[in-house]
């Protein structure tokens, strides 16, 4: 699974995601950001650890 997020040199976290040519180039709000499937692919990632982490409480 790739990881959605990085850290920079300050220890900031990030989204590369938002840093591609083919989407905002990291400049920030923009037309693609209008369109941009970001949140719906960070909201999947999370259900999925989230039914993890509740699976192994039960085991």
């Amino acid at each position: 699974m790739d990881r959605l997020t990085a850290r920079n040199e300050r220890g900031k976290a990030y989204f590369p995601y938002c840093f591609r040519k083919d989407t905002c180039e990291g400049l920030g709000a923009s037309e693609k950001c209008d369109t941009c499937e970001l949140t719906q692919i960070v909201c999947e990632r999370l259900a999925e650890y989230e039914e993890m982490e509740q699976l192994e409480r039960k085991e």
